[in-house]
């Protein structure tokens, strides 16, 4: 784990200091701004920080606003690079349980449901985003850019939607975007997706909640077809269906 995390987040970080997040240990800074405003600009080891805070899904951010912040998500490259990072190591783990159990086939089945209730989520929440909000429409406001309301102009609707589901699901909780702005169907989708905690949940959690559903499913069709329900080669019986209605 340590070979390939450490160069992946080393990777990122560079990512993010090539594209101007800085990585320092100075304080503060001053700049006039374009109204002729002293701002107060953060400095200090944010894309470092950035990097575990996306691969390790650990949320937060270095900055008040996240990801929504110029300097922890400068512009749409690092947008990509940061939400890659939030489920790459969910989806790897799935591959590495069929790698250690030996049956990959399962693995790929695991990983297909999971990435359809992930889509499932996901494409309508991208579409509503994008259509704007109809409350908005009704009052004669065009919106030719969507639901731009807390959102970065920078990244967008589709790319705010994107994220807001994939930290959703993951249990990251990172945002580059305010989720209370999201159109309603699209903060039910979200809400939905924390709800659910088993589409590449994580780096743990979510699993174990999708494990649980796998053996109250395999438990349920083995009633059906009349058939001693197992899986990996041990009995699904009335005491682990009990923990598992627990769960």
């Amino acid at each position: 784990c340590t070979r390939i995390l450490l160069p992946l987040a080393i990777v990122v970080a560079l990512v993010l200091v090539f594209n101007g997040t800085p990585m320092n240990f100075e304080g503060k800074t001053q700049y006039i701004s374009m109204q002729g405003d002293t701002v107060n600009v953060s400095r200090g080891p944010a894309a470092a920080m950035i990097a575990i805070k996306q691969l390790g899904t650990n949320g937060g951010g270095y900055y008040g606003v996240n990801s929504a912040h110029p300097l922890e998500n400068p512009n749409y490259f690092t947008n990509i690079v940061e939400v890659i990072s939030i489920i790459i190591i969910p989806i790897a783990f799935v591959f590495a349980l069929g790698y250690i159990l030996k049956r990959k086939k399962l693995a790929w089945m695991i990983f297909a449901v999971m990435t359809l209730g992930f889509l499932l989520l996901l494409l309508p929440t991208v579409y509503h985003e994008m259509h704007g909000n109809s409350a908005i429409a009704k009052m004669g406001i065009t919106q030719p850019l969507g639901s731009m309301e807390g959102k970065e102009v920078r990244l967008g609707p589709a790319a705010s939607a994107y994220w807001a589901i994939t930290t959703t699901v993951t249990s990251n909780g990172s945002v580059n975007a305010m989720h209370d702005s999201l159109t309603p169907l699209s903060g039910m989708f979200a809400m939905l997706g924390m709800m659910i905690n088993s589409f590449f949940g994580g780096v743990g959690v979510g699993f174990l909640n999708f494990y649980i559903f796998i053996i109250i499913a395999v438990f349920i069709s083995g009633l059906m077809v009349g058939r001693t329900p197992e899986f990996l080669g041990k009995k699904i019986e009335a005491k682990e269906m009990k923990i598992a209605s627990i769960i």
